[in-house]
């Protein structure tokens, strides 16, 4: 006859340990589903944990800097790109002075090229106020590294072009161009400057509005757009600070008629075009 008693005999404590074993083994399994992961901490395989571990680091590091590589480009075309914008304007207040290199122009004309000159350094102040991350682009704060030299020796850094070596045409800018009446603005309209840079807010001309009104408007909002504005005799043109694929100008049209010389009132610049001599 059987006795029963408050101890479990050998079997019955197989049993036991094999029902724990399964309810720890659908605990993980669950876990695994749940996470997507089949090791989930050190005790799953500590061999394979600290191997995992050291790549989720690698992988951080990696993503960390790609983000600031993206970052520092970014910074790189927006101080190019204002740079450039400087450029143009440099470039308008030497075509205006060498206008009277001779001496030949009445003082209503040196006037008119005055105005273009006063408008030219206003948007140069305006760019030179332009900062990245609270940094100023012509601040002077900039800063470089030294590599492979000591840096101690190293005086002082000029930079003549970042541009490649073997293109013997370099890229062009994009160019609309408007014809008025008179100087004056053909028909009414509201229109919205859009450039490389974005797009700048729009406003209405009327039949009464000169070209060179248009084009202060738009130099207003350079920094906005990247766009341009100059008028010579009859005609208005905008242009792209930026060149090459950078380069974008488009006038879009919301009411009234502005016709541009190119098709939907949109140009893009033209690529540097390599030599291989």
């Amino acid at each position: 006859m059987g006795r029963i008693g408050a101890t479990l005999s050998g079997f019955e404590l197989t049993l036991l340990n094999r029902l724990s074993e399964s309810r720890t083994a659908a605990t993980l399994n669950s876990l695994r589903l749940a996470t997507g992961k089949r090791i989930n901490a050190p005790s799953d395989d500590p061999s394979t944990f600290v191997k995992l571990a050291g790549l989720q680091t690698q992988l951080n590091v990696v993503t960390a800097t790609a983000a600031n590589v993206t970052a520092a480009g970014s910074m790189v075309t927006q101080a190019q790109t204002t740079l450039d914008l400087i450029r143009t304007q440099l470039g308008v207040i030497r075509t205006e002075l060498l206008k009277d290199e001779d001496g030949s122009l009445d003082a209503a004309q040196r006037a008119e090229c005055q105005a273009k000159i006063d408008s030219a350094i206003n948007t140069i102040n305006g760019l030179a106020s332009t900062s990245i991350d609270g940094k100023a682009i012509l601040g002077g704060a900039g800063d470089y590294a030294v590599s492979g030299r000591n840096p101690n020796q190293v005086s002082g850094l000029k930079v003549y072009s970042k541009g490649m070596p073997g293109y013997s045409v370099a890229a062009e800018p994009a160019e609309l161009t408007y014809t008025g009446a008179d100087r004056y603005v053909s028909d009414a309209a509201t229109i919205t400057v859009v450039g490389s840079l974005g797009s700048g807010t729009a406003f209405a001309i009327t039949t009464d509005d000169t070209l060179e009104s248009v084009a202060a408007s738009v130099n207003a909002e350079t920094n906005l757009h990247g766009v341009i504005a100059t008028v010579e005799d009859n005609t208005l043109t905008f242009q792209s600070a930026a060149t090459g694929n950078e380069g974008l100008v488009y006038v879009d049209v919301s009411a009234g008629t502005f016709t541009t010389s190119e098709p939907d009132n949109w140009a893009t610049g033209t690529a540097a075009v390599h030599s291989e001599t």
